[in-house]
């Protein structure tokens, strides 16, 4: 999966996998199915826009997220997503990548 999420996106960068899951339990991410109302209708939502969920890859429990780690492992930003379709503000994600002391 992350090879397809590179490939997909053309990152040059470097990508941690955790197949343990350890860090998603530590971080306090959540593992539910993910579904209610609003899910529901922004699936219909991307639907009538011409979006299709494609193949489900992993874990369809669980949620996403992001955290920004500094180079000497301090947190610099975390977002917890609460339900399937959550859409993420990358606002605070770029500045928390701006700000973060260089290696």
């Amino acid at each position: 999966m992350a090879k397809d999420f590179i490939e997909q996106f053309e990152l040059d960068i470097q990508v941690y996998t955790d197949p343990s899951r350890d860090v998603f339990k530590h971080a306090g991410m959540k593992h539910k199915l993910g579904l209610g109302f609003g899910t529901i209708s922004k699936g219909f939502r991307a639907s009538r826009a011409g979006f299709r969920q494609g193949k489900v890859q992993g874990d369809p429990k669980q949620q996403g997220g992001v955290l920004v780690v500094g180079p000497e492992g301090q947190l610099l930003y975390a977002h917890i997503d609460n339900a399937a379709g959550e859409v993420l503000d990358f606002a605070p994600v770029l500045e928390a990548l701006d700000s973060a002391p260089k290696a």
